[in-house]
């Protein structure tokens, strides 16, 4: 009982503000204008100026965004939204390569390159008689840059091993206790 009457007081008192809000909203905005997609793209590349690889609708609750993938020339891959209705930036972010679309705009140095890379580093670099055991790395951002990452066991040691996908340089290289 108590509860039926709490829900008729909210019900009675509810609507009084949602007017009040709906009251301010100024008359002469039109709710259906909408930047276009090439003035969106436009305002993302002066943000993040670069090659644009895709562009996507999202949307966050009753918010349209456009999202642009901008590839950079250091490497970098962008994710910008951009607002479609009043054209402000949403947060910027570096977008994972595990998603990444089709035609980055650069080279990058083929996987079998960077493993080559990878083993001649931790034979040079790691302690031990064997020869690394490897499986195939994975294409990832690191510090807003492509890199392969790889996990070379050696003599029962585990490794992390960071590569540039542009340069095959490694970049870095971690040890871990034997398991």
């Amino acid at each position: 009982m108590r509860y039926l009457i709490l829900s008729i007081l909210f019900l009675a008192f509810a609507p009084a503000p949602v007017l009040a809000a709906t009251a301010e909203v100024p008359m002469d905005v039109e709710l259906h204008e909408r930047l276009t997609p090439e003035e969106a793209q436009a305002l993302a590349l002066e943000a993040v100026p670069g090659q644009p690889i895709e562009m996507k609708e999202k949307f966050a609750g009753q918010e349209m965004y456009y999202s642009f993938m901008i590839g950079t020339e250091d490497g970098s891959i962008y994710e910008v939204p951009v607002h479609s209705g009043t054209g402000e930036l949403a947060e910027i972010s570096v977008e994972s390569l595990a998603k990444r679309p089709k035609g980055i705009p650069f080279e990058i140095v083929s996987m079998a390159d960077a493993r080559a890379t990878v083993k001649a580093h931790v034979i040079e670099n790691a302690p031990g008689k064997r020869p690394p055991f490897m499986k195939d790395g994975q294409l990832t951002v690191h510090e807003r840059k492509l890199t392969y990452v790889f996990k070379p066991k050696r003599d029962g040691r585990w490794y992390t091993v960071l590569v540039d996908a542009r340069s095959g340089a490694v970049i870095d290289m971690q040890g871990n206790a034997p398991k």
